[in-house]
């Protein structure tokens, strides 16, 4: 999904960009979990398929029990290894996913270029449940150090609201009166009250 797409999906509703920027973030972070989950599974499925063609080869082998032992102790120190190897991929595509939900959220112009600027904080940094604890910090840290901040978005302040006459009140009666109250609209303007 992209911001273009939201803007022509609501054409014609009065939508700030910053509605626009927290659906996108929000899609961002589903995106990225339903990637995390796809690795996963992919792997798992992978997984388990070295493990079936392991088991195969162990019913078809006929040789001496002595023999099996050994491979069945082999098979299974292999299969330790490749779970933990598993688990710590995973644990770092859920660190990553995090950090780059975090920096999509803080509304940084491209997260890969942030990403470096945070080496020595995500050195020392845990993971706490789905998020990394003191990150948020430290990307405030980032937004707002005058040498980083143009690295994100810049948090824009609500606009300012027109006042005057409104098209559909116009102006009434007579040509004279309407150029009278058009002098004073204009008047008003100038002096503040409108």
């Amino acid at each position: 999904m992209t911001r273009e797409f939201l803007k022509k999906l609501f054409e014609g509703l009065d939508i700030k960009d910053d509605i626009y920027a927290a659906i996108m973030g929000e899609n961002g972070k589903d995106a990225e979990a339903r990637k995390t989950a796809e690795a996963e599974v992919a792997r798992l499925g992978g997984s388990l398929k070295e493990r079936d063609t392991q088991l195969e080869a162990l019913t078809k082998s006929t040789g001496d029990v002595e023999a099996l032992k050994k491979q069945i102790t082999e098979l299974q120190a292999a299969n330790a290894a490749a779970a933990e190897a598993h688990a710590a991929e995973v644990k770092q595509l859920r660190f990553d996913t995090a950090l780059t939900a975090a920096l999509t959220g803080a509304k940084a112009r491209n997260p890969d270029t942030v990403k470096p600027l945070l080496k020595s904080f995500l050195e020392k940094a845990e993971m706490d449940g789905d998020s990394i604890k003191g990150l948020d910090k430290e990307i405030e840290r980032l937004v707002g150090d005058k040498s980083s901040a143009f690295l994100f978005e810049p948090k824009q302040a609500p606009a300012a609201g027109f006042k005057g006459v409104t098209p559909a009140e116009g102006l009434k009666g007579t040509e004279t009166e309407e150029y009278a109250q058009a002098e004073q609209l204009i008047a008003d303007a100038i002096n503040g009250k409108i």
